[in-house]
């Protein structure tokens, strides 16, 4: 099988571990880099070239795209999705992913539970913001920010009023979140491929960071879900339509909250902390898309 990877960047851990899965596997490789793709619709049909090479035969699709190149990604995805071409993750459900302020009001939507928030859109709605979360200390959030990046913890007024209108300047989308004391600095990753929860991590914050990604910083250690995680991590995967997915999930005295939903999850932390072939399994539920 012809299988494409749709990446920035072939020496990431990631996506080299996918590559080596799918040569194992006994399948032909293509790397398209978002930005050397180009999308053509002429008289004789539509055609999509990779600098001057004309891509054809791809039967599947394993899409990276990261935050940076969403647009030019999409739009290669979105190419094989019209040519019937079936992918472990749509170019819908990643648009969709990519916005935190979206992804939440979908899974709001859903009943599924997440941690209370509030867009903030206007100065004068900072104070009702702040009332209705509880007050200080609260995490301020870019819509489109991933791995930790535009993540901040703020403690009063007068930071909050500095750094929305900072943002805003930049031309950013913001959302507040309670700040989960209970969680102390650590969440939990589910991946989740196919209808099955395949791997789970704990990840704890480094010293002196309420954050607990991987990318800053932090640790993660493997960990078995119970009954209702497993439950809540692929019912919040299917909801966005997602059949590759990371979930995060914060403990809270009320229950479990999806965190975020990310649609290129990284292996690196996970298959660490698991000593598990996900990459394996990823390729494995990409074949079956094809057979079906």
């Amino acid at each position: 099988m012809k299988i494409g990877i749709i990446s920035a960047n072939t020496r990431l851990y990631s996506t080299r571990r996918l590559r080596e899965a799918c040569r194992k596997a006994g399948h032909d490789v293509r790397f398209l880099h978002p930005k050397k793709c180009a999308v053509r619709w002429t008289a004789s049909g539509t055609s999509l070239a990779h600098g001057n090479l004309v891509i054809d035969g791809v039967e599947a699709v394993i899409p990276r795209i990261g935050s940076s190149l969403i647009h030019s990604g999409l739009v290669a995805l979105r190419h094989f999705e019209y040519q019937g071409i079936p992918t472990a993750n749509s170019a819908h459900s990643i648009a969709l992913c990519r916005d935190k302020v979206a992804c939440l009001q979908h899974l709001a939507s859903h009943q599924i539970p997440i941690p209370p928030t509030v867009v903030v859109d206007a100065a004068d709605q900072l104070e009702e913001s702040v009332d209705q979360l509880g007050g200080f200390p609260l995490i301020l959030k870019i819509a489109h920010g991933a791995q930790g990046i535009g993540v901040i913890k703020v403690g009063a007024m007068d930071q909050l009023r500095t750094t929305v209108e900072t943002l805003w300047h930049l031309g950013e989308h913001l959302i507040l979140q309670r700040f989960v004391e209970e969680s102390e600095g650590r969440d939990l990753r589910l991946l989740v491929v196919g209808d099955r929860v395949i791997a789970a991590m704990e990840r704890s914050s480094a010293e002196g960071d309420f954050r607990s990604n991987i990318h800053c910083g932090g640790t993660g250690r493997t960990f078995r879900p119970d009954e209702e995680l497993t439950a809540l991590a692929i019912e919040a995967t299917r909801a966005v339509g997602l059949g590759v997915a990371g979930v995060d999930i914060l403990m809270t005295r009320s229950g479990p909250a999806i965190l975020e939903i990310n649609s290129s999850p990284g292996l690196e932390g996970i298959e660490s902390a698991t000593g598990r072939n996900l990459a394996r399994s990823i390729v494995r539920y990409t074949e079956s898309l094809s057979a079906s």
